[in-house]
C-alpha cells in the first residue's frame, strides 16, 4: 500500500513483474541499456518475470514490489491480480492497459463472451500508476526512484501539445486528415508520433483536467459524427470519462 512504501528505500528491492491481458511491451524496459535506467534498475532484484521465468503457482512469491502490465479482462486475470496484491507490499500499474484499460477496454464487451476490460485500480488498491504504450525509459527510472524513496510519482501535468511545441512540430490538428488527440492526452512520450508526422492517438491516457467536451465539439466540426468522435477518444479505454447522452449529443 502507498503508506507502506515509505520504508521501501532499502537497496535491491525484491521485485516481480506480472502480465495480465496485454502485449507485454512494457516489460521491454528491462531489456534496455539506457544509462539512467540501468542505474535505477541496479536497486531492484527481479526474482520473477512473466514470460521468462517458470510460472509461479499460488501462493505467489512474497516481494516488496510487483509491476503489473495489462488490463483485467477475465476472471482468471482478477484472481491473478488479487493474489499478486496479497503477495506484494507495493503494486504498480505499468502501462496504459493497466492504468486505463488500454486497447482491451476499447469495447465494453467482446461479443458478450468476456467481461468488460478494466484497469487494475477497479479490482485492487494500486500504489503507483505509470501510463504509456509502452512506458518510456526515463519515466520508468523515475518510477523506481519514487518507490525507493517512498515518494509520490511525479508525472507531467500538461498535454502532448506542449511537447510538440518544445519539439517545434507543426500542429497536425490543422493539417492531418485524421484527428490528433494531443490536446487531451497526457504528455510523457516526448511527442514521438507527431514528431514523425503521425497524429497522436492517445496511448498515454487522458491529460489531467482534459476538456473532453470541448474536444468532442472540435471533432464534430471536423466532420466526425457523435459516435465516431467518442470512438476516437476511447481508442485506448472505454473507461475514459466521455460518453454520449441519450439524445446522441456529447456528454462528460
Amino acid at each position: 500500500m502507498a503508506d507502506a512504501a515509505t520504508d521501501l528505500h532499502r537497496a535491491r528491492l525484491t521485485t516481480a513483474a506480472y502480465r495480465l491481458t496485454g502485449c507485454g511491451g512494457d516489460f521491454a524496459v528491462f531489456d534496455e541499456t539506457d544509462e539512467t535506467l540501468s542505474e535505477a534498475s541496479e536497486e531492484i532484484d527481479l526474482v520473477y518475470r512473466d514470460g521468462l521465468t517458470a510460472p509461479a503457482p499460488p501462493p505467489y512469491p512474497q516481494v516488496q514490489l510487483a509491476l503489473v502490465e495489462g488490463a483485467v479482462v477475465s476472471r482468471e486475470d482478477e484472481r491473478h491480480l488479487r493474489a499478486i496484491r496479497e503477495s506484494a507490499r507495493t503494486v504498480v500499474a505499468l502501462g496504459t492497459c493497466a492504468v486505463w484499460g488500454g486497447l482491451p477496454a476499447s469495447k465494453d464487451t467482446w461479443g458478450g463472451k468476456v467481461r468488460r476490460a478494466v484497469p487494475l485500480r477497479q479490482v485492487v488498491p494500486v500504489d503507483y500508476s505509470l501510463p504509456g504504450c509502452p512506458v518510456t525509459m526515463p519515466q520508468f527510472a523515475g518510477l523506481l526512484t519514487s518507490v525507493l524513496r517512498g515518494r509520490p510519482l511525479a508525472l507531467p501535468l500538461y498535454p502532448v501539445c506542449f511537447e510538440c511545441r518544445l519539439a517545434e512540430n507543426p500542429c497536425l490538428w490543422k493539417t492531418a486528415p485524421s484527428a490528433c488527440l494531443g490536446p487531451v492526452t497526457a504528455a510523457g512520450c516526448t511527442a514521438n508520433c507527431p514528431s514523425l508526422g503521425v497524429p497522436c492517438y492517445g496511448c498515454h491516457g487522458p491529460a489531467p483536467e482534459a476538456n473532453f467536451e470541448s474536444y468532442l465539439s472540435l471533432l464534430r466540426r471536423k466532420g466526425y459524427t457523435a459516435e465516431e468522435a467518442v470512438t476516437v477518444l476511447r481508442t485506448f479505454g472505454s473507461n475514459l470519462p466521455v460518453r454520449l447522452t441519450e439524445s446522441g449529443e456529447e456528454g462528460e
